[in-house]
């Protein structure tokens, strides 16, 4: 992951790497949770299934967290839900708040490179 201190100052770019810090945390605290228990599949179909399944969950949640979905509450109101990525020291101080999503960078843009182990 890069480091922090390296971001770049420039807020897109700066937005950019804030989301592929989300993905990599993502991806290494949660799909590979998921996975956890298929890893007595060694390949094969079953485990590529297992892989479809997780990796289709997590873009669906991508796409909910980006608002592609109208989260209809009832005729005349709707849920939007966002992602803010908070920044703190060693010491717990906030440094930076980054919404990631819906008003992000795009999610669902970073999921397949994330998934090919691309974090930036």
């Amino acid at each position: 992951m890069e480091p922090y201190e390296n971001w770049p100052k420039e807020q897109y770019s700066r937005k950019v790497s804030a989301s592929h810090a989300f993905g990599e945390h993502l991806f290494k605290h949660v799909r590979e949770e998921a996975l956890r228990d298929f890893k007595l599949l060694e390949g094969g179909t079953d485990r590529e299934l297992a892989e479809q399944a997780v990796d289709a969950t997590l873009y669906a949640v991508m796409q909910l967290l980006d608002g592609i979905f109208l989260n209809e509450i009832d005729g005349k109101h709707q849920a939007e839900y966002a992602l803010i990525q908070r920044i703190r020291d060693d010491q717990g101080v906030l440094l930076e708040e980054n919404e990631l999503a819906p008003d992000g960078e795009g999610l669902c843009m970073g999921f397949q490179g994330w998934r090919a182990g691309d974090f930036g």
